[in-house]
């Protein structure tokens, strides 16, 4: 009978963890409190990892080459390489694509922007304020007040907004 000792480590369990649910701020946390020799199974795992997502964006990119469009959306998907699925979206036309709650609120509007959707920008309209709050909460957790006060906000600094942002949207609408 052979019997190995083998220890687990729980600050690099709750690492690799932090890293496949994309979590930064819970890495950066937890990477100081890893023993240092536990580093090379941690450096050892993000290889590992990278090498991954390499693969998928190079399945995505290879699958763009031979117009395989549904193996591109899949592959950027797990990769989660926003850029590339909003260029894909606005090269065949897809404005389910842009639905599909994968953009965030500025790349779905652009792309809706881009593929003529005056009536989805509107749509979009509703979610700016709640937008602009994420945004100047990040702004203060991050000490930079001075540049969040600056930001004007659509109900709080009407006067910012003279020819109203819903106006804009609507001559947008009719022109088409």
């Amino acid at each position: 009978m052979n019997i190995y000792a083998y220890s687990l480590s729980l600050s690099v369990m709750e690492y690799q963890t932090a890293v496949l649910r994309g979590d930064m701020d819970a890495t950066a946390e937890i990477l100081p409190s890893i023993p240092k020799e536990q580093l090379n199974k941690v450096a050892r795992f993000l290889e590992a990892h990278t090498e991954a997502e390499t693969k998928w964006k190079a399945l995505g990119d290879h699958a763009l080459v031979v117009w395989r469009f549904d193996l591109v959306k899949e592959a950027f998907n797990k990769v989660g390489d926003l850029s590339s699925l909003m260029l894909l979206s606005l090269a065949v036309g897809n404005r389910d694509g842009v639905t599909d709650n994968l953009f965030p609120n500025n790349l779905a509007f652009a792309t809706f922007f881009q593929l003529g959707d005056t009536q989805a920008c509107m749509d979009q309209q509703s979610l700016v304020p709640k937008a602009v709050d994420a945004w100047h909460t990040e702004l203060w957790r991050w000490n930079k007040s001075k540049i969040s006060a600056s930001i004007g906000h659509l109900s709080e600094h009407t006067d910012l907004f003279e020819e109203g942002w819903h106006n804009v949207l609507c001559r947008k609408v009719e022109s088409r």
